[in-house]
């Protein structure tokens, strides 16, 4: 009879081992397969309830800060989970401060378009270079930052704008002129006031010492250089009008003859007419200035910078006219023969 044999130890060692190894791989089998359940839940928003959370982003949050905020708000399970989507995915998503609102159950996906596009507490307005009054009223109340057209009028009547110790603008049919177009944040339920505030201060961020002292050469104050960059900015068109434009009218103010200009007809009429009537040229009012020499008593919209600095460096020339063809190119003349017979030459008349 055999004697049975025995494992020597070395071979129980190596046994022993390989037993190890294979409980080490099914270990980490089964923590790959977990965390990839995990993963999938996570990105899929399998996991979590249905709960929505807001969470504000600051303005110089990162990805791994936000990640942090959400885990901490039971948004995701795991931040280096979502890290990985955003960097595996390739997404290409600038992170904007505001308030972002998501379930507890967002996907990845979900939660990135969140951060694409989050909430804010600021509202965006642009007041386009030339808006009257009127149309400056009316965009605030299109984007609800007014209850209403008087409430801002009113406010503008009661508001004082301060440029230096010499000078103060008041009334809102002046003050029209010094809200400087522009695109403007404000925060929701703004008063009227702070509107007025951050776009006179904007104004007064652009009218420097260097402004102010070729203005006085010009013998022209500033609310003069205002009335008539804001009749520039609703006449010239092309950026090479705006100085030329300018000169035409400072030359007619240098010779004592009315400015003749259609957009304060406009003003009046409150309708932007391309051509005007016999009849619109003798409206009785003191912006019709077909019928009253000098400036106008205020400005009719606001003007940038263009019609501003064109005001301060028109072109050299001599011109006392112009008008505007069909395909809105302007065109010049010294004379008033020559005036007509270009107007005629277009088939433009009254």
């Amino acid at each position: 009879m055999k004697t049975p044999h025995r494992p020597t130890s070395s071979r129980i060692k190596k046994i022993r081992r390989r037993k190890k190894i294979k409980k080490i791989i099914k270990l980490v089998i089964f923590v790959v397969i977990l965390t990839v359940v995990m993963f999938c839940f996570d990105m899929f928003g399998w996991s979590g309830s249905s709960d929505s959370v807001t969470i504000a982003i600051s303005e110089n949050d990162n990805v791994t800060v936000v990640c942090e905020k959400l885990e901490k708000s039971d948004v995701i399970l795991n931040q280096n989970f979502f890290k990985l989507y955003y960097k595996i995915s390739k997404s290409d998503v600038t992170i904007h401060p505001g308030d972002i609102k998501v379930s507890k159950n967002s996907s990845y996906k979900e939660i990135v378009k969140a951060i694409a596009k989050p909430q804010s507490d600021t509202i965006t307005v642009t007041i386009p270079e030339g808006f009257e009054l009127r149309e400056i009223a009316q965009r605030l109340l299109e984007k609800k930052l007014i209850s209403n057209e008087d409430e801002f009028y009113t406010a503008l009547d009661e508001f004082t704008l301060t440029l230096n110790q010499d000078v103060t603008v008041s009334g809102k049919d002046m003050l029209a002129g010094f809200l400087f177009p522009d695109t403007y944040e404000f925060k929701q339920n703004v008063s009227c006031e702070s509107i007025i505030q951050k776009m006179t201060d904007n104004f007064k961020s652009k009218w420097t010492d260097e402004l102010d002292k070729k203005a006085k050469s010009l013998d022209m104050d500033v609310e003069e250089v205002i009335i008539l960059s804001s009749i520039v900015e609703r006449e010239a068109r092309e950026a090479e009008d705006f100085p030329i434009v300018a000169a035409v009218f400072l030359n007619r103010l240098e010779n004592k003859k009315p400015l003749e200009s259609c957009a304060t007809v406009q003003f009046i009429l409150h309708e932007r007419k391309p051509v005007l009537s016999v009849e619109d040229t003798h409206i009785e009012s003191p912006y019709n200035t077909y019928q009253k020499a000098g400036l106008p008593p205020t400005p009719i919209s606001a003007p940038g910078m263009r019609a501003i600095n064109a005001v301060l460096n028109p072109t050299e020339t001599d011109y006392l006219y112009f008008f505007t063809d069909q395909n809105g190119e302007n065109h010049y003349s010294k004379s008033y023969q020559e005036h007509i017979s270009l107007i005629q030459q277009f088939g433009l008349t009254r």
